[in-house]
Parts: structure tokens; sequence; C-alpha cells
């Protein structure tokens, strides 16, 4: 049954994803075609004192601003329209339909997080391409090689300060990225699974519950930052001290995402369990 739901889930909320990646797509193509025509050379070397402001230097400015706020609101858009898909269906009218399926809430849950989770990975990746693709070809040719290195050594001079080896290092990264995407996915079904308890003003609710686990968890980490001494370590200035610790820890960091991985599906499946509110 799990399977099935995955299946109309993804045919679902399928649609609209692929949409608003392709238009990244789209205007990162658009982006590079412009680029590789040199009508964006004057606003990528900078006009001179003397020089007036010209209607190239215009429109290529809007067209790059346009093009970093699409970049934001797609990934806004992506994000609450996961949300929102999870809202509707389990929090509204719809629930009655869904909570009546011969399905636990565990699968519930499962359906909409992993669809969320393989949209959201989608959507990454395709703007960090985007992003990378339009920075490398809006370098000067004699740069880009260089460009290329800095890329290439990124993750091994990261290690190198951190005292990790590279190997070990990517593998954090991943396992780092793939519980930060499960807690934020989390942590909106937890606040949503708050905020429906208020009869009249679910939305508020949610919203309200949103900030106070932001709120906590910043406190949380803000005391084990303490509590371990690093605001010792940046007075003192070590750098070596300082890179050195923030690698130990990271390690405290995704022990914590986890402790908050597992609270945010208790809450949810609690909730939808015990206290469901469709009215």
């Amino acid at each position: 049954m799990l399977g099935k739901l995955l299946k109309y889930e993804w045919k679902s909320s399928g649609k609209i994803t692929l949409l608003l990646n392709a238009y990244i797509i789209l205007i990162t193509i658009f982006g590079m075609i412009m680029l590789q025509s040199g009508f964006f050379d004057e606003l990528i070397e900078g006009s001179q004192a003397d020089r007036e402001i010209s209607a190239p230097l215009i429109i290529g400015s809007l067209l790059v601003t346009a093009y970093f706020i699409s970049m934001i609101a797609v990934a806004i858009a992506v994000t609450l329209f996961q949300v929102f898909r999870f809202y509707k269906n389990f929090y509204t009218d719809e629930g009655y339909l869904m909570h009546t399926l011969p399905v636990s809430s565990t699968q519930l849950i499962l359906s909409k997080g992993l669809v969320a989770f393989g949209v959201l990975t989608l959507s990454s990746i395709i703007l960090m391409i985007s992003g990378f693709s339009i920075v490398f070809r809006a370098a000067p040719a004699a740069e880009r090689p260089n460009l290329q290195i800095v890329f290439q050594e990124m993750i091994p001079t990261l290690a190198r300060e951190f005292g990790w080896p590279t190997h070990i290092f990517i593998i954090y990264l991943i396992l780092a990225t793939i519980l930060s995407g499960i807690h934020a996915i989390l942590s909106f079904y937890a606040a949503l699974s708050i905020g429906q308890r208020f009869a009249k003003h679910k939305i508020i609710g949610s919203i309200i519950a949103y900030t106070i686990l932001n709120m906590v968890e910043q406190t949380i980490s803000i005391a084990l930052m303490f509590a371990c001494g690093f605001h010792r370590l940046m007075i003192s200035g070590q750098h070596t001290d300082v890179a050195v610790f923030s690698g130990s820890i990271m390690f405290v960091s995704i022990a914590v995402t986890l402790v908050l991985i597992v609270a945010y599906w208790f809450i949810t499946d609690y909730t939808m369990r015990k206290h469901l509110n469709l009215e």
C-alpha cells in the first residue's frame, strides 16, 4: 500500500515540481547563451567612472537580478508546495478520505515525506548546477581553469581545515545533508500537526508552532556551544583549535539532528493517531 501512496503522491505533486525545475533549466540555458554572446560583458567587467550608463548595462543588471530572484522564488515555492500538500491532504476536509484508508499513520507520513525529500533534493541539485553553470560561464575564459581548480579543491581543503581525511569528510557531508533535509521536512510536519489542534486558527497556530520549534532549536544549539567551550576558543582566536573543535562538534550536531527528527516524527505520528482535528 505504501507503494501506491508514493505513486499517487508523486503523480499529484510531480507536475508542479517538474514545471518549476524546467523553468530554472530554461532560464539557465538562456543566461548561458546571453553570456556566450557577450551581452553581459559590460556588466561583468564593471563600468568605468566616466562611462555613461548604457541600455545593455541596465538590461543586464535587471536580468541578473531577475535570475537570482527566480532561484529564490522557485526554492521557496517548491518547499511551500510540499508543506501545503501535507496540510491539505491530512488536516483539511480531504483528511476524512486520507485517514480512512487502510494504512497506518506511519505509512501516510512516509508517503509524503519520501516524495517531499526526493522533490526537494532534485530541486536543490538543479539550483546548484544552475548557479555553478552561470558563475563558470560568467568568469573570463582565462580564469575558468583556476575556477575549476577552486571547485575541485574546495572539499579537500575544508577537510584539511577540520583535520579529517577527505573521504570521511565527504561521507559526513552526505549524511549531514540527508539528515538536514529530513529534519527540515519533519519540522514543518510537526508544526502543522501542532497547529491543526487550533480549530479556528490552524494556519496561524502552525506558524506560531514553527517559530517556537525554531527558537527551541536555536536555544539548544547555543547551549551546546557554550557547554562545549566554543566561546572560549573564539575569544582565544587560535585558528587551528577552532577548526579542530568545529570538526568535533559536527558529530554532536548530527546527534542533535537525529534526536530532533525522532521528536518531530513522534509529534506528527502521535497527533494523527490521538489528536486529529478535521473541523
